[in-house]
């Protein structure tokens, strides 16, 4: 069974395909701003849930979620997964040399104000951009959505241009799945 089938036989999918599941992230993710937002400020999320798991004590923890990450964005692609990769492991160096190593009190500080800038960020994305509330499924927040955000950096330089004109055209297919706030939604 290949690591999409797995994915969708437990539900951790919408769609049926990688590119169903990325064309539901992407309709969620549709105004520049707030792809954007996402794309710098759902690595500041990941990087205040490694540093809380160093600080509270668990010493490995963070490499074995940077494997993980790794590992599972690579059997989906490749070359995202290197760029996935080398972000992680600059975001574990961070962690392990500039947030560990504050004192107790101003390590949890950093620790929930990365949290609350990259959770709140995110949220503004949605609301005001894209006007209407973010999904709220934890396997595409914490790991499709962070997947197809390095995947459309790659799509920005050319990458794969055909595998993106597929998830695009797959994309209106979730209209209507979303609770909107206020105004009429424009797609990108």
């Amino acid at each position: 069974m290949s690591f999409v089938a797995f994915l969708v036989r437990w539900g951790l999918f919408k769609g049926r395909t990688l590119d169903e599941e990325l064309a539901y992230v992407r309709y969620f993710h549709n105004h520049p701003t707030n792809v954007l937002l996402h794309t710098i400020f759902a690595h500041l999320l990941l990087l205040s849930f490694l540093a809380l798991v160093r600080v509270v004590g668990h010493h490995t923890l963070d490499v074995v979620v940077v494997a993980a990450y790794s590992i599972g964005f690579m059997k989906l692609d490749v070359l995202t997964g290197t760029l996935g990769c080398i972000a992680f492991v600059t975001t574990d160096a961070v962690l392990r040399h500039i947030v560990i190593p504050l004192p107790y009190p101003a390590n949890i500080a950093v620790v929930i104000l990365c949290a609350a800038l990259g959770g709140g960020m995110q949220l503004l994305g949605h609301i005001h951009y894209d006007k209407s509330m973010p999904a709220f499924r934890a396997f595409e927040a914490f790991f499709t959505t962070p997947f197809y955000l390095y995947l459309s950096i790659l799509f920005r330089l050319g990458y794969k241009e055909q595998w993106r004109r597929r998830i695009e055209a797959k994309t209106m297919m979730w209209k209507g799945s979303e609770r909107k706030i206020y105004g009429e939604r424009t797609f990108h």
